[in-house]
């Protein structure tokens, strides 16, 4: 096992030794060529997934396991919910087409999406691609990158469906496209596209500004026309000034591999001062991809790169305008791949770094220290659901910082997690503003560090339900005809009520979506096979998946009857009025699965709930104590584990 050291660093009252080690033995091995890797919870567990070469390394409860989500072997992939119905959809970039698919958490497999237009257009070769909110109207847009004709911006209708608005929005520019980053660099409230340009030789790179109604050209007047062939390319304060900065990694393809810095004067304008700052490295290396983050949490962002062949540059950040060679201390020199990622794996709080050999995916964790953290994630209400382009500012021990939530990065990457990380140094806590797309303003004064935090548009501080797990029937269990499912509860943080969602998939394709509010549910199975099953809980704005999801095997089909369940069963109450003791008569046609339920006379608050457990068909009579009950109304309900309800009125008296 390699161990990177990052030697010392230097800040107010503290010398702190940083280290990263290589952990990717952890991962499996495949063939993972990619251009560029992607860092993110796709399956919305909360633990921090990895997508390479068309496949998702998925973290588990017992470390990782490996998905196919194309056949492509896509160089690219992101990730984002463009339908803001809480679960992200995956966008292959598969050479000549983008594929949309979504994960089904049941059978742990990817479906395509069908109809949304993502996978009409055509290219000669997808590279650099965003999701944005272009027109800022809460719907992701997907702008991709064509290293051939000039790129494609497909608009989101709101309806699960894209059209391409290229003609009319963007400027029309030569194609060439290799690089390509979003943000409002010049903080007027939309997104502005840098896109890095690597043929034809020479091609300047290109700055696009959005305006009212369209995108414009804007390169040269700004001062960022750089044309050394650029592939990767990032957006980043970093000298604290709070006005984003460009970071572009340069090949030679165009016979200078030097890099840029381009330093945000904040007039619309860029100083290139990459020789000034120490990141403009040597004429004869491959810079083609880089990432930006604060990797020992000092509250200054640093810089990654990735060189083939290397080695890599990790230049800190010194808080003075200018960086230092961190690369041989930290042991990331030994990398010489193209592929790069960062983003938090293993939920410590540290930023870690992803990439890929031909035939192994490269993970080297970092090992932490003892400077502060925050990680902050967004849930958008009129903007769009995942936050992209929001821009959130941490002021701690008297400095602030600036993120903006990002959705693709570079060459064909995606970062972060959807989240923005801020280090904090010695501080012991933060004030955070977040400027969301649609001009809401949320302040939340006082976050102590070492938290990740969901902040909800225009609401504040909301957690996700907790992290919870399946309990039975346990994985690969036999049953018959009837399951009894259950799963811990998904505490809410802010006691919020809990609401579960089962997507249970069948063997004949008759997969269902259950909900309930408890945590258990009674199922009736139709059909002889390999059921799969997870849940998903949700408050009002915010979802957490189980961690695991399970199989089992109905090996009985239990009996059922083609008319209406309600006119087939019946219930009473007697006496009713009651004074507290009465008796329930209820007939079945089938044998079921029956819960018993006491609500309120509008319908809307359980008073008791009692599982009858499962009847035989034909007639029964059991006792019910109501003395519980203070007097009033009620309503009494017989619900089967299909979902089918008979209800009838009963009056409680003393």
């Amino acid at each position: 096992m390699r161990y990177a050291t990052l030697g010392l660093l230097l800040l107010p009252a503290l010398v702190q030794a940083q280290t990263f080690t290589d952990a990717s033995a952890t991962l499996p091995s495949f063939f993972s060529f990619s251009f560029g890797a992607t860092v993110v919870d796709v399956d919305g567990d909360g633990r921090t997934d990895i997508i390479l070469a068309g496949e998702l390394i998925r973290q588990t409860v017992d470390g990782f396991d490996l998905i196919d989500i194309d056949e492509c072997s896509a160089l690219g992939t992101l990730v984002a919910d463009y339908d803001g119905d809480g679960r992200r959809e995956v966008v292959s970039l598969c050479d000549v087409q983008a594929l949309p698919a979504r994960y089904d958490a049941a059978r742990q497999v990817f479906a395509p999406i069908t109809g949304s237009g993502i996978d009409t257009p055509t290219f000669f070769l997808i590279q650099g691609s965003v999701w944005l909110d272009d027109d800022r109207d809460g719907n992701l847009d997907l702008l991709l990158g064509d290293g051939g004709p000039p790129d494609v911006l497909l608009r989101n209708d709101g309806n699960g469906t894209f059209n391409d608005v290229s003609t009319s929005v963007l400027p029309g520019t030569e194609g060439g496209t290799y690089g390509m980053a979003a943000a409002d660099f010049d903080r007027d409230g939309d997104p502005d596209v840098a896109i890095g340009l690597c043929s034809p030789n020479p091609s300047p790179n290109l700055l696009y500004r959005r305006g009212p109604t369209a995108f414009a050209e804007v390169a040269e007047a700004a001062g960022t026309d750089d044309s050394r062939a650029s592939w990767g390319l990032v957006w980043l304060d970093y000298d604290g000034d709070g006005w984003l900065d460009l970071f572009v990694a340069n090949t030679t393809h165009n016979g200078d591999g030097t890099n840029a810095l381009f330093r945000n004067n904040g007039d619309g304008t860029f100083a290139d001062v990459a020789d000034a700052a120490g990141v403009a490295g040597p004429m004869n290396e491959e810079g083609l991809n880089a990432v930006a983050a604060d990797f020992d949490n000092d509250g200054w962002i640093d810089i990654l790169v990735a060189n083939q062949p290397g080695p890599w540059w990790l230049w800190r950040n010194r808080g003075d305008g200018t960086f230092e060679d961190a690369s041989a201390s930290s042991g990331i020199e030994v990398l010489e791949t193209l592929t790069i990622g960062v983003g938090d794996v293993n939920d410590d709080g540290w930023v870690d770094v992803v990439s890929a050999e031909v035939s192994a995916p490269i993970l080297f964790l970092n090992d932490g220290g003892t400077n502060g953290w925050l990680s902050i994630r967004l849930r958008g209400i009129d903007s769009n659901p995942e936050g992209i382009g929001a821009r959130i500012e941490v002021e701690a021990g008297g400095q602030t910082q600036v993120r903006e939530i990002t959705g693709g990065d570079g060459m064909m990457a995606q970062s972060h997690g959807l989240m923005a990380h801020f280090g904090l140094g010695t501080a012991q806590a933060a004030d955070v503003t977040v400027r969301w797309p649609s001009g809401q303003v949320d302040v939340l004064n006082g976050v102590v560090r070492e938290q990740h935090v969901t902040l909800v548009e225009g609401v504040g501080r909301n957690e996700p339900p907790a992290m919870f797990t399946l309990l039975s029937p346990e994985d690969g269990a036999a049953v018959d005809a009837w399951v009894t499912l259950t799963w811990e509860p998904a505490t809410d943080p802010e006691g919020d009520p809990t609401t579960y969602t089962i997507h249970l998939s069948a063997p004949d394709g008759d997969d269902q979506t259950l909900t309930t509010t408890e945590t258990s549910l009674a199922v009736s199975l139709g059909a002889i096979g390999d059921y799969h099953w997870a849940v998903i809980a949700e408050d009002a704005y915010t979802q957490r998946t189980s961690m695991d999801s399970f199989t089992f095997t109905n090996v009985t089909v239990s009996v059922d009857d083609d008319r209406p369940f309600e006119d087939m069963m019946t219930m009473r109450v007697w006496p009713n009025p009651s004074s507290g003791s009465v008796a329930l008569t209820y007939t079945l046609p089938s044998p079921q699965q029956i819960r018993l339920e006491v609500v309120d006379a509008l319908g809307r608050r359980r008073v008791w709930i009692e599982e009858l457990g499962y009847a035989s068909d034909g007639t029964h009579q059991i006792p019910l104590d109501l003395g519980r009950l203070s007097d009033g109304v009620y309503l009494l309900r017989l619900i089967s584990a299909r979902g089918e309800v008979v209800t009838r009125q009963f009056t409680q008296t003393r």
